[in-house]
């Protein structure tokens, strides 16, 4: 009987510390931090992933305030860029937006994690570019999910300079347009595409 409480104890204790978080992050409270001690692989993996999940929450709450509180729209799609680039651990990212014609997709902010960076423009016209992932995601009104691997070519032809994250490891491009609180994608002449390359 004294074995079977101390391994009930070992599940329960930290079982009970994930619930506790669990509702701490219903009520919008992001503050708990510390790690659930247990010895149990499946508990430690949900507590870690639990934790992921807050600071994920946190960080797309702190995007929100700062898209609602910058005034300078420039400033704004570098913060927003940044923002994403750290949420979703990525390598790279692109913010496009299209030309008054809606025919060509023009970067207007670029990150690696070196810092600023250069893509080059996407024309919709040009068919050497029909599965350019940003192209794809602004026609087609989508997210697009490209597996990239380590193709240093493919990724120079899309990005440019850009393109030499590809250098830094196995690599998928996550393109998507930007909708309203509808969900409905932006009036195309104004659609934005964030291109990230996650590691």
């Amino acid at each position: 009987i004294p074995l079977a409480w101390v391994l009930s104890r070992l599940v329960a204790n930290p079982l009970r510390a994930l619930v506790d978080r669990a509702r701490a992050v219903q009520r919008f409270d992001f503050t708990a931090r510390g790690v659930t001690r247990t010895t149990v692989a499946e508990i430690h993996e949900l507590a870690t992933t639990m934790d992921a999940m807050r600071k994920t929450i946190r960080e797309f709450l702190d995007i929100g305030a700062t898209i609602s509180a910058e005034r300078n729209f420039d400033r704004l799609q570098e913060r927003v860029l940044i923002e994403t680039i750290a949420a979703t651990d990525s390598s790279a990212g692109v913010i496009y937006l299209f030309d008054d014609d809606a025919r060509v997709l023009h970067p207007v902010a670029a990150r690696t994690g070196s810092g600023s960076a250069t893509a080059q423009p996407v024309a919709l016209a040009d068919t050497t570019l029909a599965d350019h992932p940003v192209r794809r995601a602004a026609s087609e009104g989508r997210t697009i999910v490209t597996p990239v691997g380590y193709e240093r070519a493919r990724m120079q032809q899309w990005f440019g300079s850009m393109g030499d994250v590809a250098e830094s490891g196995l690599l998928t491009i996550v393109a998507v347009p930007l909708r309203n609180r509808d969900g409905d994608v932006i009036d195309p002449r104004w659609v934005s595409s964030i291109e990230c390359t996650r590691h």
